[in-house]
């Protein structure tokens, strides 16, 4: 696991600015976004599809019958990016497993200790969560938080989540069922992508043969069922991913390739 991660880091290009000031950007992006929330443009206001496209997730009417929606707003996500290449030197030969171990460990605890304090003061970071009628829908409410665009405490739980499993995977790397994994993770992008055209495939199919069942939308009734679609999917990719997986490594005179 460590030597993908180390060959992933060796492959982006070098920064152009200093060590110090990504990590200002880092922290002034994902903790700062936020502050922006109450700030929107009305569909008629120049500022409404670059805001669109920065922070604030809703519909481009490109033409009266044609609309793009902004689901990623870019701007917190590239201080999550940048993160990513700090900490990908993590994973280069000047810093050891022990020293990788410790600084994975460091930082996803210290994350997930940080959102559950900033969560419970309930001040900043998302919206408010409730103390509902049932304990259960009262941690339901604390742990309902925004993807899009991704809040500061999304980031922090998911993060801090992320990197102590990336802990336990460099502790246990020889395991041989881990492989797919590394698989999956060597072509992230090209996964993604074939899951969203085939789950849209099997949609309208479904709504074909079975109709609407969730008013507008066909939908399953137990999550059960989204888990065990989630499985059978991922082992019918596999063979795919793995096929793109080792083109990839072929052709490494492919740049675009590297995008996938």
């Amino acid at each position: 696991m460590s030597e993908t991660l180390q060959f992933l880091y060796s492959q982006t290009t070098k920064a152009m600015l200093p060590r110090w000031l990504l990590v200002v950007l880092t922290v002034l992006l994902i903790a700062g976004h936020n502050l922006l929330d109450t700030l929107h443009f009305p569909t008629d206001h120049f500022m409404h599809i670059p805001w669109a496209v920065l922070h604030d997730r809703g519909w481009i009417e490109i033409t009266d019958s044609i609309k793009a929606r902004t689901s990623y707003p870019i701007l917190p996500w590239i201080g999550f990016i940048i993160f990513g290449y700090l900490a990908g030197s993590w994973f280069t030969e000047s810093c050891n497993q022990q020293q990788r171990l410790k600084k994975l460990n460091c930082w996803g605890v210290g994350l997930l200790v940080g959102f559950i304090c900033l969560r419970t003061i309930n001040i900043y970071g998302d919206k408010p969560w409730i103390l509902a009628g049932s304990w259960l829908d009262t941690v339901m409410s604390f742990l309902n938080i925004t993807k899009y665009p991704p809040s500061l405490l999304f980031i922090m739980l998911t993060l801090g989540i992320g990197l102590l499993l990336l802990r336990l995977l460099e502790i246990k790397q020889n395991l041989p069922w881990l492989k797919p994994l590394v698989t999956y993770g060597s072509v992230p992008m090209f996964f993604y992508i074939l899951h969203l055209y085939v789950l849209k495939f099997l949609y309208l199919i479904a709504v074909a043969i079975w109709g609407t069942n969730q008013g507008e939308y066909f939908g399953f009734d137990h999550v059960a069922m989204i888990w065990l679609v989630t499985i059978i999917l991922a082992i019918l990719f596999y063979p795919f991913v793995k096929l793109f997986s080792q083109f990839k490594a072929r052709r490494k005179d492919l740049i675009w390739l590297k995008y996938l």
